[in-house]
């Protein structure tokens, strides 16, 4: 460009971005539901005079660049409360320090959430960290934060859920949190990280003692818990003898014998043949039998299933067991297939008592007294129930339900 007088260069850019997050919970009893919205913008407007042929002014050159950012995030909560409970969208007034002892060794799982996830997770982070400092794995700080940012409310979530009923026998409520961190391993692994590995002998000791720490732990932690899936007969008595257990005790849990399961299969089947006549077969345990058709021609009912009512036990939800009960009380069903049921009562410092609890207060008690054991196979761990003549004690199971 040559006998310009005035020239002027102007870049303009005007980005929009919306991020809407919708979640919610709906609970007779507590309901945790956490949602966030998070959006990075990183844009740029540049105006610039590039290289080539010789630009003469006899005037002023200008450049001017201008950017507009429009960055909308929308996180969304809707919950449903009512006089049984409260649906929580984060830690109220209402929590205590007692709700926190799942986060620290007790009965339920003895390291407590705080040290298992320590011990399974410090090892990784450790090493990233060095990575990161050691220049091996470069991210900018936009990086970092997308990193960080998420792990962060993966790990308040998580912890936040685990100490609920249910969540603190452990670390599968953090399973969100550990497998973000796997993915922020392998990116350091694609980025530079085998190659460091393999030159890890020039490292500091103390990032090769917690290279092995992180390889070891994993496995040792299972090992602690190995036992055999089958126990010969004849050699249980020596098998007790040798792991402890007292004669009145427990059997350890084993995989049932293929004799054993082949008979109680027999049984399940021909009570089924006797009782489908009479009305619905409900499977709220050994659902399996119907997937994998060894017993054909019995719909499932999915709305009680065992997963499904632990979980409105542990929430309390009176609304979902009137119906449950109304059912139990006109017979509805001829034949009941569960694991075994109880009524013991167990203490808070009990593994899982107060799940135990909920299930004996919600399932367990209510299922007893509209109906009794046709019969029950120990050694597959599995009853059939059939409905009682007399449920007049039952009563109080029907009482102040709407209609």
């Amino acid at each position: 460009l040559t006998g310009a007088r005035d020239v002027s260069l102007e870049a303009t850019s005007t980005q929009a971005m919306a991020t809407e997050v919708t979640g919610g919970a709906a609970s007779e009893g507590h309901a945790l539901t956490p949602v966030i919205a998070v959006a990075i913008a990183n844009n740029d407007a540049k105006a610039t005079l590039g290289s080539g042929a010789l630009l003469t002014l006899t005037g002023d050159f200008t450049a001017r660049s201008s950017l507009e950012n429009q960055v909308n995030t929308t996180a969304d909560l809707p919950t449903v409360r009512s006089r049984y409970g409260e649906a929580l969208s984060k830690l109220g007034p209402t929590t205590t320090l007692e709700e926190f002892k799942g986060l620290f060794p007790n009965a339920t799982y003895p390291e407590g959430i705080l040290l298992g996830l320590l011990l399974a997770v410090a090892p990784l982070i450790a090493v990233l960290i060095y990575l990161s400092v050691t220049r091996r794995w470069a991210l900018n700080f936009l990086q970092k934060l997308a990193i960080i940012l998420p792990l962060m409310a993966f790990l308040v979530v998580g912890l936040i859920v685990s100490v609920k009923i249910g969540g603190g026998g452990d670390l599968h409520n953090m399973d969100m949190f550990i497998i973000g961190l796997l993915f922020a391993g392998a990116m350091a692994w694609h980025h530079s990280g085998a190659k460091w590995i393999l030159e890890s002998a020039a490292s500091p000791v103390w990032i090769r003692i917690v290279l092995l720490f992180m390889v070891i732990y994993p496995a040792y932690y299972p090992m602690k818990f190995l036992s055999p899936n089958r126990v010969a007969e004849e050699d249980m008595t020596w098998v007790m003898t040798l792991a402890d257990i007292p004669p009145q005790g427990p059997f350890p849990e084993l995989l049932p014998y293929e004799n054993d399961s082949d008979k109680a299969l027999k049984d399940i089947r021909n009570a089924i043949e006797e009782s489908a006549p009479n009305g619905e077969i409900l499977f709220i345990d050994q659902r399996q039998l119907l997937t994998f058709k060894d017993i054909t021609g019995i719909p499932l009912v999915p709305e009680y299933d065992k997963k499904v009512l632990i979980n409105e036990a542990m929430s309390a939800s009176e609304s979902y067991f009137q119906n449950f009960y109304r059912d139990l009380a006109a017979q509805r069903f001829s034949l009941i297939i569960t694991n075994p049921l109880h009524e013991r009562v167990q203490t808070e410092e009990d593994n899982f008592g107060e799940e135990n609890n909920a299930w004996v207060e919600w399932v367990s008690a209510p299922v007893l007294c509209f109906y009794e054991p046709l019969e029950t196979l120990k050694k597959v761990r599995i009853q059939l129930l059939v409905p009682k003549e007399d449920i007049s004690a039952c009563a109080k199971y029907l009482e102040n339900m709407s209609p």
